[in-house]
């Protein structure tokens, strides 16, 4: 693939440049970028900000959430510009378009197909971000044939610019040999080069591989690591290790609330596992109530286990 052709920048284009950086990595940072380009009138800020406020608002602090509408709305008052823009070839908006056609922002429906082929376009020209979008497709099987090969190739294309989501894809693909043979060795590589860039999806990894290696004490250190930028499942998986004492001193207090930061951001299984815990008085007062009231809140976050618990404890109130 050749580098991205250099194309007149817009106005915000650093910042929304940043804000990419920042993508998986800390999205309060992201925000502070995005907003910025959006208030220089940067159509790709806009759409993130959509992005952001719909996908991933309960990782920002409740005073900076917004409803992502009126950012959509933007969108779609800029959709034509964006389309022209994209047929001419210009690699930014090829992805930004692709962008919209996956999330289904600016008027657009959801279309996997047309995502991937936006993606193509634009990763044909070199253009980072593109890379590793289209390479996440290859990997889930989204819009295109799922290839392990064609997303290792892609994310390969990505990460030689610097692109930390696309270090942190070749991790995945070592982790589980979707480019050829499974190599440990090589997925920790990989997801500590991604880590080393604020990849918080590689952090984590990095802390369940430590985990599954019963190495606890370095499993909890890279929880902490991602669960201090609001990764969630970083947060049950730490809350774990501190309520058990595994890798340390068990601490009830710092469990229970890490538990909780990843239940207020909607995680069903930090959810049920809080109304579990009230339920049988683990670690925390027996409240069969309270954990009614937390299964309820799994129920409604999609949460089949939670929802089988709920029926258990109600029919033995019943009874």
């Amino acid at each position: 693939f050749p580098n991205a052709i250099a194309m007149e920048p817009l106005p915000g284009q650093d910042a929304f440049d940043r804000g990419i950086k920042q993508w998986n990595c800390d999205f309060r940072e992201a925000l502070v970028h995005f907003r910025a380009a959006a208030e220089a009138d940067h159509v790709g800020g806009e759409v993130y900000l959509c992005r952001l406020f719909r996908e991933h608002a309960t990782k920002l602090p409740v005073e900076s959430r917004e409803k992502p509408e009126p950012w959509d709305e933007r969108v779609k008052a800029k959709m034509a510009v964006l389309q022209e823009r994209a047929e001419a070839g210009c690699a930014l908006f090829q992805f930004l378009l692709g962008l919209c056609h996956d999330h289904g922002i600016g008027g657009l429906p959801r279309s996997p197909a047309k995502a991937a082929h936006c993606y193509e376009l634009s990763a044909n020209q070199g253009y980072a971000a593109a890379l590793h979008n289209l390479g996440w497709c290859y990997e889930n099987g989204s819009g295109v044939e799922r290839s392990g090969a064609r997303a290792q190739q892609l994310y390969e294309a990505a990460a030689a610019q610097g692109n930390q989501n696309s270090l942190c894809g070749l991790g995945v693909c070592a982790e589980r040999g979707l480019g050829g043979t499974r190599n440990l060795e090589l997925a920790i590589h990989w997801y500590k080069k991604a880590a080393e860039r604020g990849c918080m999806v590689a952090t984590h990894n990095l802390g369940v591989l430590s985990q599954n290696a019963q190495n606890f004490a370095e499993a909890a250190s890279w929880f902490l690591r991602a669960s201090r930028v609001g990764y969630a499942s970083s947060q049950v998986c730490l809350s774990a290790l501190l309520l058990r004492g595994l890798g340390g001193p068990a601490d009830l207090l710092a469990g229970l609330r890490w538990l909780r930061c990843a239940a207020e951001q909607g995680d069903k299984h930090a959810i049920t596992s809080l109304a579990f815990l009230h339920q049988e008085g683990m670690y925390t007062i027996k409240d069969p109530r309270r954990a009614v009231c937390w299964y309820r809140r799994a129920v409604r976050a999609g949460s089949g286990d939670g929802r089988l618990h709920l029926q258990r404890l109600l029919a033995d109130w019943v009874e």
